[in-house]
């Protein structure tokens, strides 16, 4: 965990979420369908960077080991990855709308 840590989060992140993204695309297409589980899948990942980015001080507190500190100490960069991540959402979000509006069988 330890040579994990700063900007490099981000980094891995964007890259982690845009595969994971461009994976759904090409299995699925981008379509409705596509577009449905992009959404669902960087809601997924958006959930999890914000929840350990919120809870990385309290559970220090309560469970002090190495993986809280690492959290603590990486706060930032979590928050900062969920921004990466919300970003794909609203991608999705807004292909969703084109596929749906403006591309009509």
């Amino acid at each position: 965990m330890k040579s994990i840590q700063g900007s490099r989060i981000v980094g891995l992140s964007a890259l982690e979420i845009g595969t994971m993204v461009a994976v759904i695309w090409l299995v699925h297409g981008i379509d409705e369908q596509g577009m449905r589980m992009t959404i669902g899948g960087t809601a997924r990942t958006s959930c999890i960077l914000f929840l350990c980015a919120f809870v990385a001080s309290a559970l220090r507190r309560i469970w002090s080991n190495s993986i809280s500190a690492w959290l603590l100490q990486n706060r930032r960069y979590l928050g900062l990855s969920f921004a990466v991540s919300h970003t794909y959402h609203a991608i999705a979000c807004t292909g969703l709308w084109f596929v749906t509006y403006w591309c009509l069988p």
